[in-house]
C-alpha cells in the first residue's frame, strides 16, 4: 500500500501577477490614446498642463484682455491684445497631488476676459472663455473642457481647446 498525500496550495501569485500585467498594459494603451487624440492644431499638453486658444478671426476687431485668472501655468499670462487673424496660447494646470480627489480639487480652472474694441477704439463685444483642466482617472491623463459665452453681433466658434471670435452677422 503506497501513501499519496493530497497538497492544496492557495497560492494566487500567478493570478496577482496576471492582473498586474493587464494593468500596466492598459496605462500604456491609455497614454497611446491620449497622445495621438488629444494634439491636434488647437491642443498642446504638457506633463501637468493642457494648451487653450483665443482665435480673432474678425478682419477689423481686437480682442484686448481686461481679466485673465485662475489656474495658469507659471509665469502667468500678462494682459495682452489679439489682432484680426492672430491667436492666443494659455497653459492652464491641474493639480496633481498624490491625494487628488480625497481632500483636495484636482481641476484646474482658467478665465480671460476680453473686450472686443473697434478699429476706432469703441468697445463693441466681450468674450468671456472658461478653461478647464481635468484629470482622466487613468494614469496621469488630463482632459480639456471649455465654455464662451460672446456678446452679439459676434459669432464664435468653440472646442474643448478653444474659442474663436468671427466677424458680426448682418
Amino acid at each position: 500500500m503506497s501513501d499519496k498525500r493530497a497538497e492544496i496550495s492557495t497560492f494566487r501569485g500567478s493570478t496577482w501577477g496576471l492582473i498586474l500585467v493587464l494593468f500596466i498594459l492598459l496605462v500604456i494603451v491609455e497614454r497611446l490614446f491620449q497622445k495621438s487624440n488629444l494634439q491636434g492644431d488647437y491642443v498642446q499638453i504638457t506633463e501637468r498642463s493642457i494648451g487653450f486658444n483665443v482665435l480673432n478671426s474678425t478682419s477689423e476687431y481686437t480682442l484686448i484682455a481686461t481679466e485673465l485668472t485662475g489656474s495658469f501655468e507659471s509665469p502667468a499670462p500678462p494682459l495682452h491684445e489679439i489682432g484680426p487673424g492672430s491667436r492666443y496660447n494659455f497653459q492652464v494646470t491641474s493639480n496633481k497631488a498624490p491625494n487628488c480627489g480625497l481632500l483636495y480639487e484636482c481641476d484646474g480652472r482658467a478665465v480671460a476676459r476680453y473686450d472686443i474694441v473697434s478699429r476706432t477704439n469703441d468697445i463693441v463685444g466681450t468674450v468671456e472663455f472658461i478653461m478647464h483642466v481635468i484629470p482622466n482617472g487613468i494614469g496621469n491623463g488630463l482632459l480639456p473642457r471649455s465654455a464662451a459665452t460672446v456678446t452679439d453681433p459676434f459669432q464664435y466658434r468653440r472646442g474643448d481647446t478653444f474659442v474663436e471670435i468671427q466677424n458680426p452677422s448682418l
